[in-house]
C-alpha cells in the first residue's frame, strides 16, 4: 500500500451502511463525506484525560500568559482548590495498579523539589492537559510538568494521578535512553490550595519527529547510520521496559511515537512522557491476551487491537516501534492523509501497511514487517529485536568499509600509473 494513495487532508468517511475503504481508490478516499469520525487528529493522545477520540481537545486553554499568580494558572488553582481542598495529592491515595510494577513505590520516596529552587520558568508549550515550563534547576537546565490552564476539576484529578504515575515510573527506571526524573513537589499557595508538578531533564536537541527528515536526507541509497543507531537505542530502551526493568512485570509505554522521543544536546537518545506508561505480569506460555485499556495513545502509531478497543499486550510497543522505525528510514509520517476512520478501516480491518522505499534494505523491511505483522503473537520480543538491528548495522558497517577500500584501491591504482 501506498500511503500517497490515502490522498489529501480532506475529511473522509461514510453511512453507517457504507463498504470497506479501497486504499487504492483515490475517488473514494478524496470524497468529502463526512462522518461523526472524520477529521480527527492522527496525533492527539487519547488516554485517562482524553479517554474517547470524540472529546479531542476538550477543556479550553487559556492564553493569557503570565496568570496573575506567577506561573501557575489561575484555573489550575480555583479548580483544583474546589476538587481537592487542601489535601496533598500524595496523600490522597491515587489508585495504582494491584500488584504493578510501581504499586509499592510511595511518592514520599522521591527527591522533593521546591518551586522555589527552579529559576527562570517560561513557558516551553501545552500537551494535551499538561504545561511544559523551561527552567533552570541547580544550574541545569529542566522541564517543568503541570495541569495546564482551562482544565475542569475532573480533568485536573486525572492529570495529577497520570504525572504522579510518571514520577513513580521514571523513578523506578534507569536506562540511559530514558529520560531522567529530576524531582517532584507540589506549589502551596494561600488557602491551603496546591499545584502538583514534575520535573524532568530537558532535551536540548529537540525530538525524533523534528529530526527524522535531516536523517532522510542523508541516506543516500541504503538507511543511514545515524537512522540505524536512533532505531538501535530507542530498541535497546524497550528491551529494558520489556525484559529487564523488572522480573516480575512488563512495562508498556503505550504512547511510542516520534514526538515522544528526543535527543539531548549531545545526541544522545532518549525516550520520555511515560504518563500513560503501564505494567502487566510477565506474560507464560498458556497466558491469554491481557485486558489492558483500549484506545490509548495516539492513533496513527496504535496498534489494531488498542485502536479496535480489544485485549492487548505489550506487543502493542512492538508494532508502534515499527512505524517509528518507517518514518526514521522514509523521513515522512505513516498514513498520511488519514483520518481516524479510515485508520481503522485500512490499517486496522484491511491490514494495510506503508511501501518500502528503495534505499530501505530487504533486512529491514522483513523486521519492520514482523513488528506489525497483524497478529499480534507474532511480532518478535525487543531482545530479538535489538539482536537483528545490531546485525544490521555490522553488516552496514562492513559495507561501508568495503565501499571506502575499494575507494583507496582506485586512487591507489590512478597514483600508480600517474
Amino acid at each position: 500500500m501506498s500511503t500517497d494513495a490515502l490522498g489529501g487532508d480532506s475529511p473522509v468517511g461514510g453511512g453507517g451502511g457504507g463498504g470497506a475503504v479501497d486504499p487504492h481508490d483515490l475517488t473514494t478516499l478524496s470524497s468529502a463525506s463526512t462522518s461523526a469520525d472524520a477529521g480527527r487528529d492522527m496525533d492527539t493522545t487519547f488516554g485517562p484525560t482524553n479517554p474517547s477520540p470524540g472529546v479531542a481537545g476538550s477543556g479550553a486553554s487559556s492564553t493569557s500568559w503570565p496568570p496573575p499568580h506567577p506561573h501557575i494558572p489561575t484555573a489550575v488553582v480555583a479548580s483544583t482548590a474546589d476538587e481537592a481542598g487542601d489535601v496533598p495529592p500524595q496523600s490522597r491515595g491515587p489508585p495504582r495498579q494491584k500488584g504493578g510494577f510501581t504499586a509499592s513505590l510511595s511518592l514520599q520516596r522521591i527527591p522533593e523539589t521546591h518551586w522555589e529552587d527552579l529559576s527562570g520558568l517560561e513557558l516551553l508549550g501545552q500537551g494535551s492537559g499538561t504545561s511544559l515550563f523551561i527552567a533552570t534547576l541547580a544550574g541545569e537546565k529542566v522541564v517543568v510538568k503541570t495541569p495546564k490552564d482551562g482544565l475542569s476539576p475532573k480533568q485536573i484529578e486525572a492529570v495529577t494521578l497520570e504525572l504522579q504515575h510518571e514520577a513513580r515510573m521514571l523513578f523506578s527506571l534507569s536506562h540511559p535512553n530514558i529520560a531522567q526524573l529530576k524531582g517532584h513537589g507540589n506549589v502551596y499557595l494561600p488557602h491551603n490550595v496546591f499545584v502538583y508538578f514534575i520535573v524532568v531533564e530537558h532535551l536540548a536537541g529537540g525530538t525524533l519527529a523534528s529530526a527524522t527528515p535531516g536523517l532522510s536526507r542523508r541516506r543516500g541509497r541504503r538507511v543511514h547510520p545515524d537512522s540505524l543507531e536512533a532505531m538501535h537505542s530507542l530498541c535497546s530502551a524497550l528491551a529494558y521496559l520489556q525484559h529487564e526493568a523488572s522480573m516480575d512485570y512488563v512495562i508498556i509505554h503505550r504512547d511510542l511515537k516520534p514526538d515522544n522521543i528526543g535527543f539531548t544536546a549531545d545526541g544522545t537518545l532518549k525516550l520520555f512522557d511515560f504518563g500513560l506508561s503501564t505494567s502487566m505480569p510477565r506474560p507464560t506460555e498458556d497466558q491469554v491476551r491481557f485486558g489492558l485499556t483500549g484506545v490509548t495513545g495516539s492513533i496513527r502509531y496504535m496498534a489494531p487491537e488498542v485502536a479496535l478497543g480489544q485485549f492487548y499486550t505489550h506487543t502493542a510497543d512492538v508494532y508502534s516501534f515499527a512505524l517509528v522505525c518507517w518514518e526514521i528510514v522514509h523521513g515522512k509520517k505513516p498514513f498520511a492523509g488519514m483520518d481516524s476512520r479510515v485508520h481503522r478501516d485500512v490499517v486496522c480491518r484491511q491490514q494495510s501497511r506503508p511501501d518500502y522505499e528503495r534505499h530501505c534494505p530487504k533486512p529491514m523491511q522483513e523486521l519492520i514487517a514482523q513488528c506489525w505483522a497483524p497478529d499480534p503473537d507474532a511480532r518478535p520480543p525487543f531482545i530479538d529485536i535489538l539482536a537483528r538491528l545490531t546485525a544490521i548495522m555490522e553488516t552496514s558497517d562492513q559495507r561501508k568499509d568495503a565501499s571506502s577500500s575499494t575507494i583507496v584501491r582506485r586512487l591507489t591504482g590512478l597514483l600508480s600509473r600517474g
